[in-house]
């Protein structure tokens, strides 16, 4: 019985290290031949065996109108590039007290502005005020807004 005592003690590490190796070898066999079985099932749904009936496809080459003749010669009159998109900036036609409740977030803030027609969107306003870093300066109280007031300068007054 000491023998066998003896034994197991001196070799408990070996058994033990042994059965891991054979524990990951079965969990990883397991694992990639899911994967494998996972790849060709999806490689042999997505190909299709139905034929694409071409007969009302028109294959001719149709000419192109307006074709430079000579591509070195470009010059700038044939090169237009469209005007970027003008965006109107919002500004206060006459000026308005603007009330801020307490503990209101930047964007309640927005949507108030929004509502008493200080600014055209809620969403720039909130963008505006992110990108500036004054999004937690906001202050509560009442505010009068001048005339001809820009978002930017709506938030420079209520960071203020």
């Amino acid at each position: 019985m000491k023998k066998i005592r003896d034994f197991i003690y001196d070799y408990n590490d070996i058994f033990l290290a042994i059965l891991i190796i054979v524990v990951a070898a079965a969990v990883i066999f397991w694992k990639v031949s899911d994967i494998m079985a996972y790849t060709g099932a999806t490689a042999s749904s997505s190909t299709s065996t139905a034929a694409v009936d071409m007969s009302n496809v028109d294959l001719t080459i149709q000419p192109v109108e307006n074709i430079n003749p000579d591509p070195e010669e470009i010059t700038t009159s044939a090169v237009q590039t469209p005007d970027p998109p003008v965006t109107p900036i919002q500004t206060v036609t006459k000026d308005t007290s603007f009330t801020v409740p307490s503990g209101s977030s930047s964007g309640k803030i927005a949507s108030l502005l929004e509502q008493a027609g200080l600014i055209k969107s809620k969403d720039e306003f909130t963008a505006l005020v992110k990108e500036m870093g004054v999004e937690t300066k906001l202050k509560a109280g009442t505010f009068t807004i001048p005339a001809g007031s820009t978002m930017e300068d709506i938030a420079k007054i209520l960071s203020k």
